[in-house]
């Protein structure tokens, strides 16, 4: 079994990275995207984006002050953003979930962030996994162990908000219960 694994080539973590590591108060937490073949790593409210082909080739984005906890990468949904967004950026932190827009350019291996004005409140539930459907559906752990959706659309609706996090794994009977009758541990 160890035949199969092969180490083809190793690089160095930036020593940028480790600094900002040095700085540390909260929480830190690592992944890998290699869709746009970049390492993420989130330090306290900051979440760096990392080429791992380069030592130096690294984004930061940090429009917001509360401590990240998770973080995924999602196709858009067609039509909600121009056609240069490639992937979107759900960034979870326990007051809100916050969606990036991603600009990846894979000829160039090039990576640019843009800040949307589109999220929705987290209700202090901390999310755990954030995977995408291939036609741009998000659909979020939350440690709370409930299964949620992000639903965005372009505009706000007459009955919609523009950004909404729906539970999904409730039953449909749980709607005809008072809420003060609703027991939990959150």
């Amino acid at each position: 079994m160890l035949d199969l694994l092969v180490r083809e080539k190793s690089v160095a973590f930036p020593e940028v990275l480790y600094e900002q590591y040095d700085l540390l108060q909260c929480r830190c937490f690592l992944g890998i995207f290699p869709e746009i073949g970049r390492v993420w790593l989130t330090i306290d409210h900051r979440l760096f984006l990392w080429n791992y082909e380069s030592v130096d080739d690294f984004q930061l984005f940090e429009d917001q002050d509360q401590v990240i906890g998770c973080v995924g990468l999602v196709k858009p949904i067609p039509g909600v953003f121009l056609d240069q967004i490639t992937h979107l950026l759900v960034v979870a932190t326990p007051i809100e979930i916050l969606l990036v827009a991603v600009a990846y350019d894979r000829h160039r291996n090039a990576l640019a962030l843009y800040r949307t004005d589109i999220g929705a409140a987290s209700d202090n539930v901390m999310m755990t996994s954030i995977v995408g459907t291939r036609d741009g559906r998000i659909i979020m752990a939350g440690g709370n162990g409930k299964i949620y959706e992000l639903q965005y659309q372009a505009e706000d609706g007459w009955f919609t908000r523009k950004c909404r996090k729906v539970e999904l794994s409730s039953s449909s009977y749980s709607l005809f219960v008072p809420t003060f009758l609703k027991f939990s541990n959150e």
